[in-house]
């Protein structure tokens, strides 16, 4: 039997289809039409700008079911590991209702390239999974999963591994406008070498053999191969930033993304590879990426993944415990003392086993519902700017530490840059005070080591545990421990200072006063208004919550010159209650 293809029965109105489509040329009203599918936003002529541009590259999009690209410039290599033996398994039985659009697919996928028929020793069972997408019979769309957990026991991945999601949405500072790309069933223009293909050998239920020329979704290495690729499309340009397929282009005037649209398009072409038209958008001021909202003023987290957090059940196993968290700590960075409030949450996964069931705690329940809280607060971090001066408050208590870093907008109030906290070993929750303290200091340092090794101008530590500064600039003996940590911030540029305890509640409090604020009232110099307000908000907050009067009323029942302070910063009475009760214990 000739091996280079199989005979299958296919409908007539299928392959009348794929004529159909294979006839069918890209018209300008074709791109004009997908172009507005997502991108209502644009103006007339900033849509014919880009139509005139997507019709001097019509080659890199993808506009027809037909078009698929094909890497030209990169070749993926599977490598297995030395003397490994070929795996088989049997075939996965389909839905007799579904075996007619498998059998659709499969020939899809053969028109395009993607796979071809095989004699490979190797073989994995494939099956069918529903999208969320509909087609335009109004059914669900259908994915093509191979299971390759065989086989991926056998595959050495690559080294190389997507970046994290944080280090990228630090790149978009001074950025105005984003276009988000969307490359075209993306693992699939990924070519694989002729030597690696049998590896991806997948048998039907009808029992015929195929494999992939295309990299498939399931193997081991595909995400690490995929960001090689990536990586060889977007690296050598500032404005082009990529995850896996999900590519940003940024600019500051729309003149600007046209330019960086047309670099983009000219690697596409370069590499062979095409987006999805209707699922780009063009020169938007905000957008979605990665499970935040990007714009100009900052980053906060995405609302339809808030939602899920905060309609989140009780968790009733620690399976589901673990998930809640899983999707909590995804915005760890948008929380202050984020490693404290999820304490008591931990200490329930730590002490369930199988002799202890699950035991949902008082404590447990007051951080669950803290956290989801805290996320439903519109958290904004605003984009670093390297050539403004950094602060950063440390705290540290028994258990956690944390640090949130700062900077001053234009109207020289700080805005927070990034929160971040570490639940303590059982070996570091027995460091005396100062050693916790200096270690907070010395991991919050290294933690943002990006941003502040080697910045343009000295940044600012604060800590509330005078000690430390006489510690860290007198020769006195002191612990290794201490010394260790001392020498290792040496090539830091930074001054340490003392703030009282009091004037140091929560460090992201003064950080998120709106920009309207001013302090008129107050005749004291720039320098001193900040600690005399947040002293005189701590004594007032704490003597009248002890009357169980809400902060709000503090204006009417004192004197007025904060007054527009206590509505600013009134609504951390819960935080400013947590840090209350520390202090007060620790007394």
């Amino acid at each position: 039997a000739n091996m280079s293809d199989y005979n299958i029965v296919r409908p007539a109105a299928q392959i009348n289809s794929l004529r159909t489509l294979q006839q069918e040329a890209p018209t300008t009203d074709m791109i004009r039409t997908q172009l507005k599918q997502a991108n209502q936003h644009l103006s007339t002529e900033q849509s014919e700008q880009l139509v005139t541009l997507m019709n001097k590259y019509r080659d890199v999009l993808a506009l027809l079911p037909t078009d698929m690209g094909c890497s030209t410039q990169y070749t993926a290599h599977l490598h297995l590991h030395p003397h490994s033996e070929p795996v088989t398994s049997r075939p996965y039985p389909i839905a007799h209702g579904l075996q007619e659009r498998f059998d659709e697919l499969i020939e899809n996928f053969r028109q395009k390239g993607i796979i071809s028929p095989s004699e490979s020793e190797y073989s994995s069972p494939c099956l069918l999974v529903e999208k969320k997408t509909l087609d335009a019979q109004g059914r669900r769309q259908l994915r093509l999963v191979t299971d390759y957990r065989k086989l991926n026991k056998l595959i050495r991945a690559p080294s190389i591994r997507p970046p994290k999601i944080p280090d990228l949405l630090h790149r978009l500072k001074n950025a105005k406008l984003y276009t988000l790309c969307d490359l075209a069933d993306a693992f699939y223009q990924v070519r694989i070498d002729p030597e690696s293909t049998k590896y991806t050998a997948f048998i039907a239920p009808n029992g015929l053999l195929w494999e992939f020329n295309r990299l498939p979704q399931g193997l081991k290495s595909s995400p690490s191969l995929m960001c090689r690729l990536v990586a060889l499309l977007t690296a050598d340009s500032p404005n082009q930033i990529a995850y896996l397929d999900d590519v940003m282009l940024i600019a500051e005037d729309f003149t600007g993304m046209l330019k960086e649209i047309e670099r983009f398009f000219q690697k596409l072409r370069h590499h062979g590879l095409r987006i999805s038209l209707r699922k780009c958008i063009f020169a938007k001021t905000e957008v979605q990426y990665l499970g935040f909202v990007v714009s100009a003023q900052g980053i906060r987290p995405a609302p339809s993944l808030i939602e899920k957090i905060k309609t989140f059940p009780v968790p009733q196993t620690v399976k589901q415990l673990q998930s809640f968290l899983g999707l909590a700590n995804f915005y760890r960075t948008h929380i202050a003392g984020y490693s404290r409030v999820v304490q008591p949450l931990l200490s329930i996964i730590k002490n369930t086993s199988k002799p202890n069931k699950f035991v949902w705690t008082n404590a447990a329940q007051a951080a669950f519902e803290k956290l989801k809280q805290l996320l439903s607060t519109d958290i904004l971090l605003v984009h670093p700017n390297p050539r403004k001066p950094y602060f950063l408050h440390t705290d540290a208590s028994d258990t956690a530490i944390g640090a949130v870093l700062s900077q001053l907008d234009d109207s020289n109030h700080q805005r927070p840059v990034a929160y971040i906290s570490k639940t303590l070993s059982p070996t570091e929750q027995r460091y005396p005070p100062i050693e916790r303290e200096a270690y907070a200091i010395y991991w919050a340092i290294k933690k943002l080591h990006v941003f502040l090794y080697a910045s343009y101008q000295q940044f600012h530590v604060f800590t509330d545990h005078q000690p430390l500064k006489s510690l860290f600039s007198d020769k006195q003996p002191i612990s290794k421990r201490l010394q260790k940590w001392i020498l290792a911030l040496q090539d830091y540029n930074f001054t340490l200072n003392y703030v009282k305890g009091k004037s140091n509640v929560e460090a992201d409090c003064l950080s998120r006063i709106p920009k309207s604020v001013r302090y008129n009232r107050c005749q004291h110099s720039t320098d001193c208004r900040m600690p005399l307000i947040k002293t005189h908000y701590c004594q007032q907050s704490k003597h009248f919550y002890r009357k169980n009067h809400p902060l709000t009323s503090c204006p009417r029942k004192t004197n007025n010159m904060f007054a527009d302070t206590w509505h600013v910063i009134s609504w951390t009475e819960t935080l400013y209650t947590l840090k209350m009760t520390k202090d007060e214990a620790a007394s």
